[in-house]
């Protein structure tokens, strides 16, 4: 069994927004994709992101595949249902410099909590927490929009965000 970073996200977000907002970190291109006419709104796009049901009634698998960029498929698992955290919902990746780095930009987006390490001491160990700054969930103009427009300025992450949480990773590896 690996060292995982487990990332713990408000009861409110929505799978295909979290597997939309990996997929955007991860270099994925975000498309505004309009709704039909006469609505003037859209929805984000990424290309190369796919939610899936899983073996698991309790989870969904996100994966991550941008041919052009790479041969490697990115996979985590979103629960649903997660013991004794009152509703939120958890991606337990494997703790490498990538991952961690994920996690702390989505609770960056979403709010919630990552810990880079979940075999270290939680009292002691390197972790993060983000309350929580805008609705997660919204369905009406023109929280939409702007929950949209956040999506779509979210920003691929750098060689500086991985360089910076290599001291977190358990594995110092690239990936």
């Amino acid at each position: 069994m690996g060292v995982d970073c487990n990332i713990l996200l408000p009861n409110d977000v929505r799978v295909r927004d979290v597997a939309r907002a990996i997929g955007i970190l991860m270099g994925g291109e975000a498309i505004r994709q309009p709704f039909h006419p006469p609505s003037d709104g859209y929805s984000i796009l990424v290309p190369g992101v796919q939610v899936k049901p899983s073996s698991m009634p309790e989870c969904a698998e996100i994966r991550i595949n941008f041919k052009a960029q790479d041969a490697v498929e990115h996979y985590v698992l979103f629960h649903f249902e997660v013991s004794g955290t009152k509703g939120k919902r958890l991606l337990s990746p494997p703790s490498t410099p990538l991952w961690c780095a994920v996690g702390t930009a989505l609770v960056k987006f979403f709010g919630g909590h990552v810990d880079y390490n979940d075999c270290d001491d939680e009292a002691t160990g390197p972790q993060k927490t983000v309350f929580p700054l805008h609705r997660n969930d919204p369905s009406d103009d023109p929280e939409w929009t702007a929950f949209q427009e956040r999506l779509m300025n979210l920003g691929p992450l750098t060689a500086k965000d991985m360089k910076a949480h290599r001291k977190v990773a358990s594995w110092k590896g690239p990936g």
